[in-house]
């Protein structure tokens, strides 16, 4: 196979997103064209103090969710909304890049300004936002009744303090996919349970068939290398945090982190993952060259356009995130956005409405089939139409992962320890530091937030 990791450009705050990625392949083209998008809404600020009037905010990834036609010629979601309630939305969209939108965000709450009404954010936020009064209690206006009707999983990535915060939008879940083929090819039936068993089968594989790269992951400084590194601590039974107690230091947390350094200094993973990002970590695997990756539910699509991938959706496998012993139960550190009331809104029912109805059945439905990202309401992932549309049994491989996902700490001050995290963890990865100091160094670091937080 063609080595294609020199073409992989490093990862910054430019890199593709998970979904410009699959823009730039062709996977979303419908998204971009222009006709697509006439008369559903409008991109940019715009003020939502008048009746009938709503605007809501996200990252320009998402707007084909809200914008685009569905794949049997339904009006886009919005169009449906204004049609019903005779209420306009105007659409704002942001950067991509979701560390690049919080920031906006916040300086928008922070000025307390209703730019939009409705925002689109991550799972991070209740306890972020909402214990500033930016976000509003919905604990009155969405009920338990109409709560039972999403996964309860789901449920609690929205509730923060004994309160709910949002409606759940979509969720997003870790898996480990892998050349089903070569892993066959070598003798090996079944995937990996644990780490050291990827290690020996990712040696195998890479010998007998002449692959360049055993195992990619997103372990840049940004988010996604935050909660990768989250992930290695928690499948060797560790933690960051607990409440308020900072655990980062535990010797379960340090095995964590010596497994994603060994990784590559053993030679499974290459160098370059303390650089990748989603848009440049699936690179290798797309085109050949490694036999295993850890990503997220997008690859699904990924694997379906061959203008993206050199590898046939039947060579590839699909399986959870290997852990250090089949002692420890499954996990990966996932979550999914969510859909907020802006406190300051002017329009507040108008913008319920709007939550309400991108929320619904129809509306998620469109966004899987849309932009592939997975839905919040139990009922679609046995539906019917859905299910026959889905590539990999989809729905029910991330049905059965929502029971194994975690989502990152709920803390008020997440921003500013995930950003720690990263350095930390990238640090790592780069061999700086070793395991045991970017654990010690971590933990330093989240007390001295809590406690500059407690002296506030």
């Amino acid at each position: 196979m063609s080595d294609r990791s020199a073409s992989v450009p490093p990862a910054d705050a430019g890199t593709a997103s998970r979904r410009e990625f699959l823009k730039l392949g062709g996977a979303t083209a419908a998204a971009l064209s222009v006709a697509g998008l006439a008369g559903c809404s409008s991109s940019g600020p715009a003020s939502s103090s008048g009746l009938g009037i709503v605007a809501i905010g996200m990252t320009s990834d998402l707007f084909p969710a809200f914008t685009q036609k569905g794949p049997h010629g339904q009006l886009p979601p919005i169009s449906q909304f204004e049609a019903k309630h005779k209420i306009k939305v105007n659409v704002v969209t942001e950067s991509s890049n979701t560390d690049t939108y919080f920031e906006q965000v916040r300086t928008q709450l922070q000025a307390g300004t209703a730019v939009v009404d409705v925002i689109a954010g991550d799972v991070s936020w209740p306890a972020q936002f909402g214990s500033q009064g930016w976000l509003t209690d919905l604990s009155g206006r969405f009920t338990p009744a109409e709560r039972g009707a999403f996964l309860p999983a789901i449920i609690n990535s929205v509730t923060w303090n004994g309160k709910i915060w949002g409606v759940p939008f979509y969720t997003d879940d870790g898996f480990l996919f892998y050349r089903k083929d070569l892993l066959e090819k070598s003798g090996y039936s079944t995937p990996p349970q644990t780490w050291s068993e990827l290690e020996q089968m990712a040696s195998k594989v890479m010998r007998d068939h002449k692959l360049k790269y055993g195992f990619t992951f997103t372990g840049a400084s940004y988010e996604g290398g935050t909660v990768l590194g989250m992930e290695f601590i928690k499948t060797c039974g560790g933690s960051v945090l607990q409440g308020n107690t900072v655990t980062a230091s535990s010797p379960q947390a340090i095995d964590g982190l010596t497994t994603a350094r060994s990784l590559i200094t053993r030679g499974i993973s290459p160098q370059a993952c303390a650089e990748y990002m989603e848009g440049t970590v699936e690179a290798p695997f797309l085109a050949g060259d490694s036999v295993f990756l850890r990503n997220w539910t997008y690859m699904f699509a990924a694997f379906m356009n061959p203008k993206l991938s050199k590898i046939h959706p039947s060579q590839v496998g699909v399986a959870a995130v290997p852990r250090a012993s089949t002692a420890i139960a499954p996990v990966n550190v996932g979550g999914g956005w969510n859909l907020y009331l802006n406190a300051y809104s002017n329009n507040k029912d108008a913008a319920w409405k709007l939550m309400q109805f991108m929320s619904s059945p129809a509306a998620q439905a469109h966004t899987f089939e849309t932009i592939e990202y997975s839905p919040t309401l139990a009922a679609l992932y046995s539906d019917p139409q859905l299910q026959k549309a889905e590539p990999f049994s989809a729905l029910t491989l991330a049905k059965a992962e929502i029971a194994e996902t975690v989502t990152p700490p709920k803390n008020p001050y997440y921003k500013d320890m995930s950003a720690a995290m990263a350095v930390q963890f990238q640090a790592n990865l780069l061999g700086k530091v070793t395991p045991a100091q970017a654990a010690g160094n971590v933990q330093a670091q989240l007390e001295q937030i809590i406690k500059r937080a407690g002296a506030a």
